[in-house]
Order: structure tokens, then sequence, then C-alpha cells
């Protein structure tokens, strides 16, 4: 066999060398856009996010403004990525506020809702305590009516009659 020339091996050399540099280039091509990918997806998976999780409003009653600009660099998309962000750890902050308000409020309202309840069992016990004793003296009228039918009209009966029927006044 024999050994190619000087110049062939030159020439290979630099051919070598171009190939090098067209690979390193296109490494560094490789990288660029597999970060522009991962940028973009995560950009697609925070709007997928924003659209399940965010309520969306219609523009008669949409607040803020929104200003699409056509182009732009990274560091504009960097703003619009934090300032984004921030929007959304404010719309949490204030879900979350307003969660807490409405707990203490429930908390509130089972409080009342409690006492309440404890209240009328009370009324209901005296409700019924009145109807007993309103028996009681309907029953003694009876008995009055009784004694006066037979003749015998004793004062004392109608003292506590009477004492009765002024206490059951006071108490309704």
């Amino acid at each position: 066999m024999e050994l190619p020339s000087v110049h062939k091996c030159l020439q290979l050399n630099n051919e070598n060398e171009q190939l090098l540099k067209k690979l390193k280039r296109l490494h560094r091509k490789n990288q660029q856009l597999e970060n522009d990918l991962a940028q973009i997806q995560e950009k697609l998976h925070l709007d997928q996010l924003m659209r399940d999780y965010v309520t969306s409003r219609d523009v008669q009653v949409q607040t803020e403004s929104h200003l699409w600009h056509k182009g732009g660099g990274s560091l504009k998309k960097e703003m619009k990525v934090a300032s984004e962000s921030a929007r959304i750890l404010q719309m949490y902050n204030n879900l979350q506020k307003r969660y807490d308000r409405e707990i203490k409020i429930n908390q509130e309202q089972s409080e009342t809702i409690k006492n309440l309840t404890i209240k009328i069992h009370e009324l209901e016990h005296q409700l019924q305590g009145q109807k007993q004793r309103i028996e009681q003296l309907e029953c003694k009228k009876v008995s009055q009516k009784d004694n006066t039918v037979s003749g015998v009209r004793t004062p004392t009966a109608e003292r506590e009659t009477y004492k009765a029927s002024v206490a059951l006044g006071k108490e309704l």
C-alpha cells in the first residue's frame, strides 16, 4: 500500500477541521433550538393552565388591558412571563384571602345557628312548662267549681287560684 501524498493529507486534515467546526456550530445551534423549544413548551403549558384554571372574562367586563406587540426579544418574553406569573400569584393570594374570609363567616354563622338552636329548645321547654301550668290551673278551676256546686267554698282555694293566675299573667 502506498502512503497518500502530503497534499492529500493536508487537504483531508483541513476538511476534517472544517467538519469539526461545522459540527460544533451545529451542536450550539441544536442546543439553542432545544432551549427555544423548552421555552415554547413551558409557555404553552402555562397558557393551557391559564385556560383550564383561570376564569375568562368578556371584553365588556375586562378590567385589564393587554398590549400585544409583534416581534420582540427574549427580554420582552421574560418580562411578559414574569408579569403573568406575578398576576397569577396575585390572583392566588386574593383567592386565599377570600377563602379565609368565607371560612370565618361560615364559622360565625355556625356559632349563631348553634346558639339559636339552643334558645329555641329552651323556649320550647318553657312553652311546655307553661302549657302544663295552664292545664293545672284549669283543673283547679274545675275542682273549685265542683266545690262551689257542692256548697263548700274555701277562701284559701280562691287565693291560690288568684295567685296562680297572677303568676301566670306575669310570666306570659
